[in-house]
């Protein structure tokens, strides 16, 4: 066996965690995942030294993963979950140490569940190391939602996990930050080794292991037939993009709707500073430098609320310079497609995988699109091991 796995959020689990599926045999293919660099701060509560620090976590952990084992094919994306296609992250396991509820939504309701993929996310409170196992989409399986009230919808966009908030008072990082880290880490690498192994009895279960009482129970999950989420998996037909030149007419025909499962659409953007506007059509998260730069006085572009579309018309406007990407799950009528590179040698520019420049580089354009003068109505989209 030769499995994909892949590792969102490289901080205070993920640096633990983002060399132990190269130490499984059956793990032949691993991708890591986080937008951010080491600072000085995470020394204290993150598998990390010095010599990290400026540095692109998902790269440090890649270089990491390949020192344990150099056959293995390692690819580091130094972008946000939510603005990478989903074919992208087509895995045969997921681990998720993100640092907030909104990315865990993301991965929910529009990768694990539209794919079909075995999930393990990880969190840490305190002296607590949560470890949850979600099998693949079937019925009657829970999903992250499920355990959701109306509270947690309504704080959503607040439930972010900096350190202060990881830890008791009185207590620094180094004493409860760095161990449960490595716990949690420890945790997701046994239940994932089992669900390579075909064992997947922990799927729609919780592992909840207190440090500080020395205690660890097993959870069993409910589906809720009232949640939100619809449960539904995608089985996306394949449809070349060609080299990107493929038109929104041609994928969804002459009046037709196209809409980005994940994603949502920009047509316009303003300039906070001279005011000046510029209409188009742009995926948001993936808007160019050039794009999101007012030409007359140079400021970054704003996005506001009544500019952002789920959907928009198929015209002749190509998929690449909308900001589609291969792996992206297109939505046409009723059905779904998959952009594909059929070509090997048309890759998609977003991935390039690591090399001689250093890997693929984070663009200011998920800065641009994500919190532009406080108009665009998106909470913060923090993703990684938080800190």
């Amino acid at each position: 066996m030769s499995a994909h796995a892949v590792v969102i959020g490289a901080g205070r689990i993920g640096s633990y965690l983002g060399d132990q599926p190269a130490r499984l045999t059956a793990v032949g293919r691993l991708t890591i995942v986080d937008p951010d660099a080491y600072e000085p701060h995470n020394l204290e509560g993150q598998n990390v030294t010095r010599a990290a620090l400026g540095r692109a976590k998902a790269r440090v952990q890649a270089a990491h993963a390949r020192a344990v084992r150099p056959v293995l094919e390692v690819e580091a994306l130094v972008a946000a979950v939510e603005d990478l296609p989903q074919g992208a992250l087509r895995c045969d396991l997921l681990f998720t140490t993100v640092d907030n509820r909104l990315a865990r939504q993301w991965v929910n309701c529009h990768l694990a569940w539209r794919l079909g993929l075995r999930w393990i996310d990880a969190g840490i409170r305190g002296s607590l190391a949560r470890v949850t196992v979600f099998g693949p989409a079937q019925p009657g399986m829970p999903c992250y939602l499920c355990g959701w009230s109306e509270q947690h919808y309504r704080t959503a966009s607040e439930a972010l996990y900096p350190c202060a908030l990881q830890r008791p008072a009185g207590a620094s990082q180094a004493e409860v930050g760095h161990g449960m880290g490595a716990l949690a880490a420890a945790l997701q690498a046994v239940e994932g080794a089992r669900m390579l192994a075909g064992d997947l009895s922990r799927a729609g279960r919780e592992i909840l292991f207190d440090a500080e009482q020395g205690t660890a129970q097993v959870v069993a999950l409910t589906h809720n037939p009232q949640c939100r989420f619809d449960h539904r998996a995608y089985w996306p037909e394949p449809l070349d993009w060609r080299g990107g030149r493929l038109t929104l007419a041609e994928l969804a025909g002459a009046g037709g709707e196209v809409r980005c499962e994940g994603h949502r659409f920009v047509t316009r953007l303003a300039c906070p500073g001279c005011g000046r506007e510029r209409q188009g059509l742009w995926l948001m998260g993936r808007v160019t430098r050039v794009a999101s730069t007012c030409r007359a006085c140079g400021q970054w572009l704003e996005v506001r609320g009544e500019w952002v579309r789920e959907r928009v018309p198929a015209d002749g406007r190509t998929v690449r310079s909308v900001g589609l990407r291969p792996g992206d799950l297109l939505g046409v009528g009723g059905a779904w497609l998959e952009l594909v590179a059929i070509r090997a040698a048309d890759p998609c520019p977003l991935l390039a995988k690591e090399g001689a420049g250093g890997g693929p580089v984070r663009s200011r354009a998920r800065d641009m699109a994500c919190g532009m003068g406080g108009n665009l109505p998106l909470p913060p989209r923090r993703q990684g091991g938080g800190c």
